[in-house]
């Protein structure tokens, strides 16, 4: 027991220390909206490293490559991608090179993410306040053919995407 307690508090110090102190933020990405690169960019700001977890199911397995790119092109080496088909935390903190200790999310997401990480009390939740009055990525894939749309609710790092993405979505 005593060996349990001393390894354990050793991992949780460790995981305190500067340059272990990283974020994860998971989600489908099918645009990348204002949103989503806000929430990320914070992260970046905030934490030591930013891990994004770029999940997919089967009805976003065939844009995976596009939503990849998306992310690349907005933030180049800054984040690291880790991709599953698991919304599961633990499953996906384990895929990161980096230590997490926060997972970052909407008000939506948070109930959900603090049940899972009921056994990790040194990983915590920073909530985003979310609004019904905040753009969705569906929102914008329904207004793909409006270019004017598109650029004020995406982040202009990838408004150089805009013809693939509209390709994309008007072709499925």
């Amino acid at each position: 027991i005593i060996d349990d307690l001393v390894l354990s508090v050793k991992m949780i110090a460790t995981r305190r220390l500067d340059g272990n102190n990283g974020a994860l933020m998971l989600g489908k990405y099918r645009v990348m909206t204002t949103a989503h690169y806000d929430i990320i960019a914070e992260g970046i700001r905030k934490y030591d490293s930013m891990t994004v977890a770029l999940i997919t199911s089967k009805d976003t397995k065939d844009s995976k490559d596009l939503r990849r790119k998306m992310l690349e092109t907005a933030f180049g080496n800054k984040i690291e991608i880790v991709e599953s088909t698991s919304g599961n935390l633990i499953t996906l903190m384990n895929k990161s090179d980096n230590n997490i200790n926060v997972i970052m999310a909407g008000t939506d997401r948070v109930d959900s993410y603090n049940t899972q990480l009921a056994r990790m009390p040194d990983v915590s939740v920073d909530e985003t306040p979310r609004t019904d009055d905040d753009i969705s990525a569906s929102k914008v894939i329904e207004k793909i053919d409006d270019d004017k749309y598109f650029k004020a609710n995406t982040p202009k790092e990838i408004h150089s995407m805009y013809v693939e993405i509209r390709e994309f979505y008007t072709a499925v």
